[in-house]
């Protein structure tokens, strides 16, 4: 078996931002789940539904959902629990793959220094 391990440079187009309404792109934008306002699933969904979630995504006197990590419980009496997080560097993946890949990972990692951890243990789904 033979591999083929030259890297070709990549070609980008010239950005053209002739035709774009800023407005319209704007609501784009902001209507795109990964950047749209979730408070709503957070205070019904996570805060009375299920009960266990020791922390959640709303942070602050303002209540503002930029937490770095999600911490739920085992049980309700106990102090056992989860600590999850995720890292995503799409962007980079564009210029350098396994680059994305360690920065996704590192920043998984430290957004996971917001919870308590005592003896923390990676899980893969």
């Amino acid at each position: 078996m033979t591999r083929d391990v030259r890297r070709l440079p990549g070609v980008s187009a010239p950005l053209d931002l002739a035709g774009i309404d800023l407005t319209e792109a704007a609501y784009r934008v902001l209507r795109h789940p990964t950047v749209a306002n979730k408070s709503f699933l957070i205070t019904i969904g996570d805060r009375t539904v299920g009960g266990l979630s020791s922390r959640d995504q709303m942070v602050g006197p303002w209540q503002v959902p930029v937490a770095d990590c999600a911490v739920t419980l085992a049980d309700y009496e106990g102090f056992r629990g989860e600590a999850m997080s995720m890292g995503e560097r799409t962007p980079i993946a564009m210029l350098d793959a396994p680059a994305s890949g360690r920065m996704a990972v590192a920043e998984a990692l430290t957004n996971l220094a917001a919870a308590d951890a005592r003896t923390p243990r990676c899980t893969t789904p």
